[in-house]
């Protein structure tokens, strides 16, 4: 199946009790760009006004656990700084190694509706595949 631009690329469907965040993006740079900004928007609604930005360098032994780390990194951040990610600039990537920059926005009660309560990123089911014309992410968020 060919990567379609007006397909959806970025959604999320229940998964059980959880959620299940999918990507669909020419390639694997868009894929993560598109994680990143749904993972935002999974903990709270709103607009964002990036003001924050934060230095990512992660490393990995593959694309499914660079892909959690980064998801994680996120995930913390919001935890620890209430910031939400707006956007992803990378500077680098490859199968092991993601730098860039993540430009937050810190969450604020009046511009922002809290979301799902994300405990943790799984692996069950994790997926990162190639397919005609381009990366399809799948993962699972622990509500």
């Amino acid at each position: 199946m060919p990567y379609e631009p007006s397909a959806p690329r970025a959604w999320t469907e229940p998964y059980g009790a959880d959620l299940a965040l999918k990507v669909r993006a020419p390639d694997l740079a868009g894929a993560y760009r598109e994680a990143a900004v749904l993972l935002g928007e999974v903990l709270a609604a709103g607009d964002r006004r990036p003001a924050q930005e934060r230095k990512l360098a992660l490393s990995a032994r593959d694309r499914e656990s660079l892909l959690v780390a980064l998801m994680e990194e996120i995930l913390f951040l919001f935890e620890t700084e209430g910031l939400l990610p707006a956007d992803l600039r990378l500077e680098s990537l490859s199968d092991t190694v993601l730098t860039g920059i993540l430009d937050c926005d810190r969450f604020d009660p009046q511009r922002h509706a809290p979301g799902h309560g994300v405990k943790a990123v799984t692996w069950h089911d994790l997926q990162v595949r190639d397919f005609e014309g381009g990366i399809s992410l799948a993962l699972i968020l622990d509500l």
